[in-house]
């Protein structure tokens, strides 16, 4: 199956200040919110979701902690590898980005926590 990557200049129109907003964001348009921009209100949904996250208590390196545990007990290797770039830019260490690539305990333990307690949920939802 093929998606369609839309950019600024390809998106539905109501799909395009999402697509701003995901650029200054990230820096970028990742490819899922270009694949996304083909239903406006999912791109809006995704881009609200992250935002939300955004204003929560955790840090921006143990949000990314908690996004790339759920990327690995979900076995997302497109999501893994995403979040892996987000982690660099936001100033995790490749150790603690390999480290949770392949399931391992974090040395921080504050981190590890986040870890744990995401890793659970996922196994008590997911199963």
């Amino acid at each position: 199956m093929e998606f369609t990557i839309y950019t600024l200049e390809t998106a539905p129109e109501a799909s395009k200040k999402a697509l701003r907003h995901a650029k200054e964001t990230f820096g970028f348009i990742p490819n899922l919110e270009g694949i996304c921009a083909e239903a406006p209100a999912l791109l809006k949904g995704g881009m609200t979701l992250w935002d939300l996250f955004s204003t929560t208590s955790f840090s921006p390196v143990e949000q990314q902690v908690i996004y790339l545990t759920a990327n690995y007990e979900n076995e997302c290797d497109y999501c893994m590898a995403a979040h892996s770039g987000l982690a660099k830019m936001v100033g995790m260490s490749t150790e603690d980005i390999d480290v949770l690539r392949s399931g391992e305990p974090l040395q921080d333990p504050k981190l590890q926590d986040s870890a744990t307690l995401l890793s659970e949920w996922c196994k008590l939802v997911v199963g």
